[in-house]
């Protein structure tokens, strides 16, 4: 273990780099909640773990008179995909595939889609274990998947509004929803399923960003506190995106993901199987514990302090922070997370480290170098194997991206995993 990776360089790393992030996301949330009349604060599982601590610490030790109650959600992608899709396309193939993590099959396909494949009658699941991702959609177009599949996005649609209930959601306007980001997509899922006209769910975000902009229109109110393309498409504001993956190794409960609902009252959530990802899960969680303790410092002792500013300052010089953070992360940050792991609640017991070791060679192992383009710290990759040069280039490649089309970026990232063979 180097002398950056110890608890203490950990703790400094959560305290000095990390913290300030925090910091102004804590107080940003804050004066929205007090801007929009919001006064329950529900912070969705589990990224939203760590999000309602920071909240809890800021609440703690601020001077704020009776601040918003601190609530929290079992929902997820999965949990919530089925109502997206009422039959099961090539569209909606295509939307589980482009989430590329651990190896892809029909039934793994149909898991993250939201399917209950073990409620199914044995007959399909017999089937389906013979039908490859490519057949997927001509399957489930038979008429006897399309009954089971609207069987359960009833039941699931009946189970959600019940247990949104617990808020008075969708039809209250003092509460909103609180996540790490980015796209926004289960606010929009529901909004789109559960919402009568008029009524608006909302929603407070780290970052609502993408990989791929403009975002999809929604009724519901989405916000990105730190970072936002609606209010410009631009490296300051999305630069938390670039942090994304190390951002949600650190705020990730170490808990299975919910997967979908039993029963109607009340409703439970349903949780995958812990077992699979227990190892990386755990070394993920005692890995990210020093960082956690420092992030929490800093906030506690911003909180005690008068806030001097404006929201949009703030948020201003956490942007600031952000960028050089999240494009030229020096040795001690990098070394700092190198512990933490990425994983994907669809893809039981996968995981990656956030920058691939052993590093390659860009002028030695091209084609390796490029197949490591895939760490999920792209960022703090780059900076690891080219330093400062190859990190200014890839932001202003960023930079031209932002302002190219969107076909741009998914061409050049299809070109880039021809290149280096990246599953």
């Amino acid at each position: 273990m180097s002398a950056a990776a110890t608890p203490e360089r950990r703790h400094a790393f959560g305290r000095g780099q990390l913290g300030p992030v925090f910091v102004a996301f804590a107080g940003l949330l804050q004066a929205a909640a007090q801007r929009d009349g919001v006064r329950h604060l529900v912070f969705i599982a589990r990224d939203g773990e760590f999000l309602r601590q920071v909240q809890q610490c800021w609440q703690a030790h601020g001077g704020e008179v009776e601040p918003p109650q601190l609530h929290y959600a079992y929902l997820s992608r999965r949990s919530t995909n089925l109502l997206r899709h009422a039959r099961i396309d090539a569209a909606a193939v295509q939307h589980a595939l482009a989430v590329r993590a651990g190896v892809a099959t029909s039934t793994s396909l149909l898991r993250f889609l939201g399917i209950d494949v073990d409620a199914l009658p044995d007959d399909l699941r017999t089937q389906l274990a013979a039908v490859e991702p490519g057949q997927l959609a001509a399957w489930a177009a038979s008429g006897a998947f399309q009954r089971q599949l609207t069987l359960q996005r009833e039941r699931l649609l009946s189970q959600l509004r019940r247990y949104l209930q617990t808020w008075g959601l969708p039809a209250a306007q003092d509460v909103a929803f609180v996540d790490i980001g980015w796209q926004g997509s289960i606010a929009r899922t529901l909004q789109q399923a559960l919402c009568a006209p008029g009524e608006r769910l909302r929603l407070y975000q780290m970052g609502h960003w993408s990989e791929t902009l403009p975002l999809p229109d929604t009724p519901a109110r989405i916000e990105g506190l730190l970072g936002d393309w609606q209010r410009a498409r631009s490296l300051r504001e999305g630069a938390v995106y670039q942090l994304a993956l190390v951002l949600e190794a650190v705020c990730r409960e170490h808990a299975a993901p919910v997967i979908g609902y039993d029963g109607m009252d009340p409703v439970r959530p349903r949780f995958a199987d812990a077992t699979l990802d227990a190892d990386s899960e755990r070394e993920n969680a005692a890995w990210r514990q020093p960082i956690r303790e420092g992030i929490l410092e800093a906030v506690a002792a911003a909180a005690r302090r008068p806030q001097i500013g404006t929201p949009a300052t703030w948020r201003r010089q956490a942007q600031g922070h952000l960028r050089s953070l999240a494009y030229f992360p020096d040795a001690s940050a990098r070394q700092a997370a190198m512990g933490l792991r990425h994983a994907e609640g669809h893809a039981a017991g996968w995981s990656a480290a956030l920058i691939v070791s052993p590093l390659p060679s860009l002028w030695r192992s091209p084609r390796a170098w490029v197949a490591g383009l895939a760490s999920p710290w792209r960022a703090g990759y780059l900076m690891a194997t080219g330093g400062v040069l190859l990190a200014g280039l890839y932001a202003l490649l960023e930079a031209g991206l932002l302002a190219a089309p969107p076909g741009w970026r998914t061409g050049l990232r299809d070109l880039a995993r021809r290149f280096g063979r990246i599953a």
